[in-house]
């Protein structure tokens, strides 16, 4: 029979990484003292930064522009153009592909 043809995409290869077992591999070695090779901890460090957000510190800049120069309807219209891109990044749909 042949082989089910399988797409390796970053969503599927993150989903099927045990990040809850890495965590605690390197959790035993760090408080425990549980021996890893530094291959084993290297490897462990890289798949998590695959699945996990990586905490770094980000510069965030803006203007700031007078709200006495724009009228009550530009204003709004800003306002429902966030709100509505808020909404949206939100809401992802579901995959209907089955593993």
């Amino acid at each position: 029979m042949a082989a089910k043809y399988r797409r390796w995409t970053p969503e599927v290869v993150r989903s099927r990484i045990k990040t809850s077992l890495l965590v605690k591999a390197l959790q035993d070695h760090a408080v425990n003292g549980k021996d890893m090779a530094q291959s084993q901890i290297t490897a462990a460090l890289g798949l998590l930064r695959k699945v996990m957000p990586d905490l770094t510190a980000t510069t965030l800049s803006a203007t700031i522009q007078d709200t006495n120069e724009l009228s009550t309807a530009e204003i709004v219209r800003r306002i429902s153009a966030l709100e509505g891109a808020v909404g949206q990044a939100g809401s992802q749909p579901e995959s209907s592909e089955v593993h």
